[in-house]
């Protein structure tokens, strides 16, 4: 039942607002004018859905991650939607997760960056027949989340690589710029040792290791 409601708050955020907002001063000048008292309660009804609005993917995602079970899922197709977001069309991903009784659920997400935990700045949605690991309760394997932070998971290692990369290619400026700087030398070799620790692009890792070898 939490789960349920917990993800019908997140996924239905606005509709929730709307609602509230709608439903509201209706209640209120029908059913309750006369009962201020209970008429004060009913205000707390748009305050939630409110801070549903700007917390419920948190609340949902937190609830997921403590309670749900670890699994993998696959993407199977990505399938352009009609909405748009911020001039942004949404994608909705069918993929596939596997159950912990070994079945297989049908399930979606969108290219909302809601699905991602922990949240990453970067949104890295998997690809057509890409494996990556999830958290999805039992008894409802529709509220599920993409773990970003999975030891192990190569998926995962995408947001780390991804984020040690683009902190590369400025620091092989400044350093290019100035080569005599030992402070930008050193901040230059730190980032290049530590993409070499990360399971990232092979190919990538012989170009930096020969780089690293040259400072």
């Amino acid at each position: 039942m939490a789960s349920a409601i917990l993800y019908f708050c997140s996924h239905y955020a606005l509709l929730l607002l709307f609602l509230a907002c709608f439903l509201t001063p209706l209640i209120w000048a029908f059913f309750l004018r006369k009962r201020k008292k209970r008429g004060f309660f009913l205000l707390l009804f748009p305050l939630f859905a409110v801070l549903n609005l700007i917390y419920g993917t948190e609340w949902n995602n937190d609830y997921v991650a403590k309670h749900g079970v670890k699994s993998t899922g696959v993407v199977l197709r990505i399938v352009p939607t009609n909405r748009w977001v911020n001039h942004v069309q949404q994608v909705s991903y069918e993929c596939l997760i596997r159950t912990k009784n070994g079945k297989t659920t049908e399930v979606q997400f969108v290219n909302n960056g809601n699905i991602f935990y922990p949240e990453q700045e970067l949104w890295i949605p998997p690809t057509i027949g890409e494996t990556f690991p999830v958290k999805y309760i039992p008894n409802d394997p529709q509220n599920f989340i993409i773990l970003t932070n999975e030891p192990g998971s190569q998926y995962s290692s995408k947001f780390s690589c991804t984020e040690i990369l683009m902190k590369i290619a400025p620091a092989k400026t400044a350093y290019e710029f100035d080569r005599n700087d030992p402070a930008r030398k050193k901040t230059y070799r730190n980032i290049l040792e530590q993409y070499l620790q990360t399971p990232c692009d092979t190919n990538l890792q012989k170009m930096y290791r020969e780089e690293l070898r040259k400072l």
